[in-house]
């Protein structure tokens, strides 16, 4: 995963600084493959992609309460930077733990300023510069065609704790269970171990 730096080879076969057929290359549960239409920097005659966990982002992007930011570097050597053909970099389980699988956000740093990806359900669904995919193990796959910092924002799953009877509490069927303390009331109430106020069962 990100959470240690990773650093590739990749052999190319090109003409004229573009890459004329495609390759894949896989090392330590991490892959990249790079298609016929790559545009290398001048001089270069292979890549190395590296993936490093940094301290800090670049992003300028402002959590919201009991979100977290996870940025890391990925970087690669000897791409041409006005490249447009998107690479495909699977990272293995980079997801933290304990976090909400359905909410996260990835942004990429690039040139012109912080840009949100565009979240996509698998690989044939790859049509563009900046999408990504995950899975419900936390695998992370990108699609870029530019490379620098790439940062995961995420909520915790786990719920903070709150009971909010107010779903249940006065009002009659149909009863709407708005959020994760409703959520957590209802399961109270229907074990049999809420209470009202005066300290009477509420079922």
């Amino acid at each position: 995963g990100a959470d240690t730096e990773i650093e590739i080879p990749i052999e190319v076969t090109a003409e004229n600084g573009v890459v004329t057929e495609a390759v894949t290359v896989e090392q330590d549960g991490v892959s990249v493959t790079v298609p016929a239409g790559t545009k290398l920097a001048a001089g270069a005659t292979a890549l190395t992609l590296t993936v490093t966990p940094k301290e800090t982002s670049d992003t300028g992007i402002e959590l919201e309460k009991n979100e977290v930011l996870m940025p890391m570097d990925v970087h690669v050597e000897g791409l041409s930077p006005e490249n447009t053909a998107p690479l495909t970099i699977y990272l293995g389980k980079v997801m933290p733990e304990n976090l909400n699988m359905g909410n996260y956000r990835i942004y990429h740093v690039e040139a012109d300023g912080t840009h949100e990806m565009e979240l996509v359900a698998n690989d044939e669904e790859f049509t563009k510069h900046n999408q990504y995919k995950y899975t419900l193990d936390g695998e992370l796959t990108l699609y870029m065609a530019t490379f620098s910092e790439v940062a995961v924002v995420a909520e915790p799953a786990k719920w903070e704790g709150g009971v909010d009877h107010s779903w249940y509490i006065g009002k009659t069927a149909p009863y709407t269970i708005a959020n994760a303390d409703q959520l957590w009331s209802f399961s109270q109430i229907v074990g049999g171990m809420a209470k009202d106020e005066n300290g009477n069962f509420l079922i």
